[in-house]
């Protein structure tokens, strides 16, 4: 619930700081709409390539590597980066939110208990990412609005700094206390087969 809470919290931080992003790093809308085009190229290629990684590697390392890079483009975001090394950041972020962190995020619920609690497992999980990720956001709202009298800008880089702090917590909680995953059979494992099987089937298209 906390990793699926706090995983977006930086990529799409643009959206509720758009204006202060855009003043922060002296970019104009259209150019930022460049960066996100590129991002959203790069999450689909990410998406459709993280079930591979899942079936191979460990969930929790895939889970950790997704909060630590997403969490360290913090950084980057700090410095100030000019248009394409913020095109360089968006595109870094469309792989850590999907590609080590989809499939891998699917596996841990799943793992997580038998085959008669998909459901409630599936559901509970869903239902309180948001409401966690709400509740962290409406910290980040009153540490923007702490600075925001002085700066707005000095308001979204307590922000970034507040959320690079959530992230690195998180992965180091996962670090410590997350158990061993449970192996997966090599039968289980994707192959081009399974796409084909998917894509003929009536639920897909529905």
């Amino acid at each position: 619930i906390l990793i699926g809470a706090a995983i977006f919290l930086l990529p799409y931080a643009r959206v509720i700081y758009y204006d202060e992003l855009l003043g922060y790093l002296k970019l104009a809308p259209l150019q930022l709409g460049g960066v996100l085009a590129i991002y959203g190229t790069t999450s689909t290629v990410g998406t459709f390539l993280s079930g591979v990684l899942a079936d191979r590697y460990s969930a929790k390392w895939l889970l950790v590597i997704s909060l630590l890079v997403t969490g360290l483009g913090g950084f980057i975001l700090l410095s100030q980066p000019g248009y394409y090394s913020f095109m360089g950041l968006y595109i870094l972020w469309g792989l850590s939110i999907t590609l080590t962190y989809n499939s891998a995020h699917y596996k841990a619920v799943r793992y997580a208990g038998s085959a008669k609690h998909q459901g409630k497992l599936f559901g509970s999980v869903g239902g309180l990412r948001f409401l966690v990720s709400g509740g962290i956001a409406m910290i980040a709202a009153t540490i923007y609005s702490s600075y925001a009298s002085t700066s707005t800008e000095q308001g979204f880089v307590g922000v970034v700094w507040f959320y690079i702090a959530v992230y690195l917590c998180i992965a180091l909680a996962v670090i410590l206390f997350w158990k061993k995953d449970a192996p997966i059979n090599v039968e289980e494992r994707w192959s081009p087969r399974d796409a084909i099987a998917v894509f003929r089937h009536p639920a897909t298209w529905y």
